[in-house]
């Protein structure tokens, strides 16, 4: 069983438990690679189950590469804006900010592009 690589427009098919195809998981900073790994659990795939946490860094890993060219900022910024509900969602529920990793990490590497741009400049 496959299902398409989950980089806007991309239909190369990947392993369920996979998010992207080879080329977009490794134009994918290497932050968000972990962070994908931190909130992946084992058979959500399968499950169809995976968790608001994980959704979240998953939109944000989808409207990063969206942004960058020839990509569409109006693209990237509805990616954005899901991955900001589903953050929220997951704070709701009492999961934690599932963001909080990616600004530990980017205080540890000056430089980073700001999370901020990809979350419509709205920090919660």
């Amino acid at each position: 069983m496959t299902h398409r690589c989950h980089a806007h427009g991309c239909l190369r098919d990947v392993p369920p438990r996979f998010l992207f195809c080879a080329p977009h998981w490794h134009a994918t900073r290497k932050t968000l690679q972990n962070a994908i790994w931190n909130e992946y659990r084992a058979g959500q795939e399968d499950r169809k189950d995976p968790t608001s946490r994980y959704l979240a860094i998953q939109r944000l890993c989808v409207s990063e590469l969206a942004h960058r060219p020839p990509g569409s900022l109006a693209v990237a910024t509805e990616y954005a804006e899901q991955a900001e509900a589903f953050r929220k969602r997951a704070m709701e529920e009492g999961a934690g900010d599932p963001f909080e990793q990616l600004d530990r990490r980017k205080r540890k590497n000056e430089g980073q592009l700001e999370l901020g741009l990809f979350v419509g400049g709205k920090r919660g």
